[in-house]
């Protein structure tokens, strides 16, 4: 037993010699001033009661804590039978080399200043004495700012290493071996530095799994901690490495976490971050059952993981997860910022057990953002997205040879289910996945450009029931298909680039580049698929293949070189066979390159918009038949018609529109219609040798045909080709000016119907594609004849024509003097203006039938003849040499010569007369009020008001209000009041 100024220590001995030593306590006799002076300087110690030990976490120790006081130094062997605690204003100093051997449940409690003082060659040490593990270090509140450092610590066979409440203390070149529950733990705001830190085995020695999650754990960081790490290894662990929850945060640098596995009440994972915001950089995780988890628990925390140069490898179940406790709140944000994040053999090979992964990267019902990636050689999904939004955002992301194998969706490098408002993915590359390279499916919403899907296993990129918007993408030398769409509605893609797919398909439904099955079923007027800028470079099956599939809009697309001599473009619609089923394929500006005997496109029960066609190359031209399951019609326009045998064959078509198709020489076959009524415009032949062929139930009109021979033509039964050109009529006067309103009658003598109109304004009107003639079996019919007769004013005339070209038309009426017809542009009819203010009359458009000047009078109920009412010199409008009088007016304006034309406030019925030099006039009447207008207020605030039109400034910040730009109309002085409601 020693004591020294009233404290006690229990000693054990060892052969006779005491172990430990104190070496700043003096135990023999010293010169009394010395002694006086120590004594009275301790006795300024502060006693600490068990009570100020303060709250902690987990279960206190039985044993009670022994007081210390002044600064005590521990070296060699010492041994703790109990608790000890370093009070407020005292300090521990443990000097290298120092074995400390704590008893079962033993703590030492830091309210004051620990310095350990270990080297790298002999360090300080805590041990176990063998029976139970002790509870480490702890620091409290009160050792804050008191300037602990601990170097070179090792602790052996603890339940708790070191934990921290509320405290800074640096701790450098930390050792944790084989703690039960947590190696280092951090409450309250806990923000101490730790350099250099090893936590090997934690949470290995229980024989039983507990019945508490919490155990296993290297390093624990909650309640607001925000440490500084700098390098720290974690080996071989239970529940986690890194466990951050409520609102736990700090920066942690080089940070290596291997073989965290073995949880039974939680969820093993190198890094857990709940509720916290963490900046993390230069991290590996390495063969753990998951890599990293980021999860929002409290909707009242913000959770915000940051994390540079990530390094995942090898886990079991997902290397890295970012989700939400409650799924189904959908009130997602960015819970994880990273950046270079590479994820590799997540559920492979080098994983504790093989093939047992769901994801490398998962998002779950949360958001994140993700720049710079590199996720490769993963037996399941690269990424995995499920509930995400817009909140979600990716890029310079490359997945390589991930996926599991047969499995579906989650064959896929990325995979996509039930999203809204589409996560956003830019410069993605995935290749050589398992199945194909993105996997958009059950509203698995998606977008982004600059997408790089080549050489998957299957397609590259597969839509099923899904929303994708995508632009710049290049799909080159997957197994199947380069796009595959199923059921998909509002899908967008621009600028596609693909070549060489399918090499693995048996036919066009998988291999072709572009296959469309049942997008959609049904016409509306939003849910278009669109691929708009596409094309498709030698892929195995053919351009495009579509199946049951309408608003289906293929715009600017090129096809070259199909193998397997199949179409470039093949549709089958024949499946649309339900109420309501059908719509239309639309093909703008389609470009195709073929050599083989197949059709460049083959169209089968389908309806379709057809604008811009070429095909070039050795082909059978167009192939298609319209028996479609609406009563809608179809279109071929702009298209560059050619092919062999058959260069365009068309089949039951109820009602084909078309306009300026033009028949090649390339086109070296026949036109051949069967059951199809078409009605064309603009047909050309380039040769003129091409030959029309009509079975008994078609029929066909050709508007302004070009060299189109229809002797040639071969019509079997009732087949006819009508022929049918353009018309216009003029309705003029003597000196040839357009008579409006003029009473009009056209009669023809065969094929169209008589009818009766009132010319135009202008006096012509234009009649477009009227039957000339009809061809049938028999030959050519007879031209129609067109007879006009026109009457305006009791004035009548009448002109005829033969319809075999266009026609224009004219019908004189020599007429008496007219009334002008008045062009009144301002002001308009109850326009409102401010007292005094300028009021512009304007009726020079006005115009008349015969030649001669207009004159103009504005009359007002209240100033009278305005004009008459001018003083002041030569005014506007006044005209001369015979031009128009008075056809403009500036009332309230005073000019520089002196001219002022007066208009009074009040209410106006101005009355306007135009009259020819004749003197026959037409009238109109306008209501206008000049009247006295409140001001115009515009009022600019620094600080600016908010979008929603409320002004919020903190208490004590100027508040600023600029007023300057408001004003009268009239010019009048104002008065300015600004107040603020509750002030």
């Amino acid at each position: 037993m020693i004591e020294s100024c009233g404290e006690r220590y229990d000693m054990r001995k060892v052969g006779g010699d005491i172990v430990g030593s104190m070496t700043n306590k003096r135990f023999k006799v010293i010169p009394i001033i010395a002694l006086m002076l120590f004594s009275s300087w301790s006795s300024t110690m502060l006693s600490v009661s068990e009570s100020d030990i303060g709250e902690i976490e987990e279960d206190s120790p039985e044993k009670l804590a022994i007081s210390a006081r002044a600064v005590t130094t521990w070296n060699g062997n010492v041994w703790l039978n109990d608790s000890y605690t370093v009070a407020i204003t005292d300090e521990l100093v443990i000097t290298s080399c120092t074995q400390i051997w704590m008893d079962s449940v033993t703590r030492i409690y830091v309210d004051g200043r620990l310095t350990i003082q270990g080297t790298a060659a002999c360090p300080a040490k805590l041990h176990s004495q063998g029976v139970g593990d002790h509870w480490g270090i702890r620091f409290n509140y009160t050792s804050n700012g008191r300037g602990s450092v601990v170097d070179n610590l090792t602790i052996n066979n603890a339940i708790y290493g070191i934990t921290v409440f509320s405290s800074n203390p640096i701790l450098n070149n930390i050792t944790v071996n084989n703690a039960d529950d947590v190696g280092i733990d951090l409450y309250d705001g806990a923000s101490p530095r730790i350099n250099d830190l090893v936590i090997d085995e934690a949470g290995q020695d229980f024989i039983a799994t507990p019945a508490y999650w919490r155990y296993g754990i290297g390093m624990s960081i909650g309640n607001y901690s925000t440490p500084i790490v700098n390098r720290a290894t974690m080996n071989t662990l239970v529940t986690s490495g890194l466990n951050f929850w409520g609102n736990g945060g700090g920066l942690f640098n080089n940070i290596t976490i291997r073989n965290v596995t073995g949880g039974i009440n939680a969820i093993s994972v190198g890094v857990w971050i709940m509720d916290s915001r963490p900046l993390i950089q230069d991290l590996h995780v390495e063969k753990c059952d998951s890599g990293v988890y980021v999860r929002h628990y409290d909707d009242g925390v913000t959770t915000r993981a940051v994390m540079r140069r990530v390094t995942i490898e090898d886990s079991m179940y997902r290397g890295l997860k970012v989700d939400k406790y409650d799924g189904t709140n959908y009130t997602n944000y960015q819970a994880a910022v990273i950046t270079d994040l590479t994820i590799r053999g997540t559920g492979g090979p080098g994983a504790k057990t093989q093939g047992l992964a769901q994801a490398a990267l998962e998002v779950n019902a949360s958001g994140m953002w993700l720049e710079g990636a590199s996720i490769i050689d993963n037996e399941a999904p690269g990424i995995r997205l499920y509930f995400v939004d817009w909140n979600t955002e990716a890029y310079n992301v490359t997945i390589e040879r991930s996926g599991k194998s047969g499995a579906n969706a989650h064959a896929a490098g990325l995979t996509v289910r039930s999203s809204y408002f589409a996560p956003k993915f830019n410069d993605l590359s995935i290749n050589d996945s398992a199945g194909a390279g993105i996997w958009s499916w059950g509203g698995g919403a998606l977008q982004g450009s600059g997408w790089n899907l080549s050489d998957n296993t299957d397609e590259g990129l597969y839509i099923d029931a899904a929303t994708v918007a995508a632009d710049s993408l290049e799909l080159h030398d997957n197994g199947r298909s380069a796009v595959r769409i199923e059921q998909g509605r509002n899908v967008e893609l621009s600028n596609v680039n693909s070549s060489n797919n399918g090499d693995s398909a048996t036919g066009p439904d998988g291999g072709a580049g572009f296959v469309f099955i049942e997008s959609n079923d049904i016409e509306s007027q939003s849910g278009d698929v669109r691929c708009m800028r596409c094309s498709s470079i030698s892929d195995n099956w053919g351009g495009v293949w579509a199946k049951d599939s309408v608003d289906l809009i293929l715009e600017e697309f090129e096809i070259h070189d199909p193998d397997n001599d199949v179409p470039a473009i093949l549709v089958d619609n024949a499946g649309l066979t339900a109420t309501q089923q059908g719509g239309w394929v639309d093909m703008i500006d389609i470009h195709t390159w073929t050599n083989g005997t197949a059709n460049a496109l083959k169209l089968d029960n389908a309806a379709a918009q057809i604008n811009g066609l070429e095909m070039s190359g050795t082909h059978a031209g167009l192939h298609w038949n319209g028996d479609h399951n609406l009563a809608i019609f179809s279109n071929l326009s702009n298209a560059e018609l050619s092919g062999s045998g058959t260069c365009l064959d068309l089949s039951d078509h109820s009602y084909l529109f078309g306009s300026n198709n033009n028949l090649t020489a390339d086109c070296t076959g026949t036109i051949t219609l069967a059951n199809t009524q078409a009605n064309w415009s603009g047909l050309s032949d380039a040769t003129g040798a091409h030959a029309l062929v009509l079975d008994a139930s078609s029929d066909m009109r050709l508007h302004q045909p070009n060299n189109v021979d229809l002797s040639l033509a071969t019509l079997a039964g009732n087949a006819a080709i009508g022929v049918a050109w353009d018309y216009g009529i003029w309705v003029v006067n003597q000196v040839s000016k357009g008579i409006p309103g003029a009473e009009m009658s056209v009669t023809f003598d065969q094929l169209n119907q008589d009818h009766t109109y009132d010319s135009a304004y202008v006096g012509y009107d234009f009649f477009p594609n009227y039957l000339g003639q009809v061809w049938t079996s028999a030959g050519a019919g007879p031209h129609t004849t067109v007879d006009v007769d026109c009457e305006y004013d009791n004035t009548t005339n009448s002109t005829s024509s033969t319809l075999d070209q266009d026609r224009v038309m004219y019908c004189r009426l020599d007429l008496a003097n007219q009334a002008p017809f008045i062009i009144w542009s301002t002001p308009q009819d109850g326009e409102q203006f401010s007292s005094g203010g300028t009021v512009i009359f304007n009726s020079t458009d006005s115009w008349d039938l015969e030649p001669g000047a207009l004159n103009s009078t504005w009359t007002s109920s209240i100033d009278g003849d305005l004009f008459a009412g001018c003083y002041g010199g030569q005014g506007w409008g006044q005209g001369s040499n015979g031009g128009n009088m008075r056809m403009y007016l500036e009332t309230n304006v005073q000019w520089a010569g002196g001219w002022f034309c007066p208009l009074s406030d009040g209410e106006h019925v101005i009355t306007l007369e135009v009259c020819d030099y004749q003197g026959l006039c037409s009238s109109e009447q306008r209501t206008i009020e000049l009247t006295n207008q409140p001001p115009i207020i515009s009022v600019d605030t620094s600080p600016p008001v908010d979008a929603d039109g409320v002004l919020r400034v903190p208490w004590t910040q100027l508040v600023q209000v600029d007023a300057n730009a408001t004003y009268d109309p009239e010019g009048d002085q104002l008065q300015t009041t600004i107040s603020a409601s509750g002030c």
